[in-house]
């Protein structure tokens, strides 16, 4: 899979005449913290699709499920994320470290 860069998801609106129909894929991986660092769990990686919506308001062209680390880019407010309707069950109910990029935009 290749990770949307930020400037590639902002650039999304642009790119369709009816963002409603957006939809972006998300890619999920559960981690815990050992010995003091967030690291990957075994089983933990899915991915699953959401609206564009979700992150992104058309009514005031702005990014409200994205946030800027600019130290180390962009990152997607996991906990929104989590608990949405197509979410899978391991990812509403994982309470640990995770990871949530974009790994595809598609109508």
């Amino acid at each position: 899979m290749h990770e949307i860069s930020e400037d590639e998801l902002r650039d999304v609106p642009n790119q369709y005449s009816d963002v409603s129909e957006v939809e972006v894929e998300l890619e999920f991986i559960g981690q815990a913290w050992i010995d003091g660092y967030a690291r990957e769990v075994d089983n933990s990686r899915t991915t699953f699709n959401i609206p564009l919506s979700a992150l992104y308001d058309e009514n005031t062209d702005s990014w409200p499920g994205l946030h800027d680390h600019s130290s180390w880019g962009y990152h997607l407010d996991e906990g929104g994320l989590m608990l949405h309707a197509n979410a899978p069950e391991l990812v509403r109910d994982w309470d640990g470290p995770c990871i949530m990029t974009v790994q595809n935009v598609s109508a």
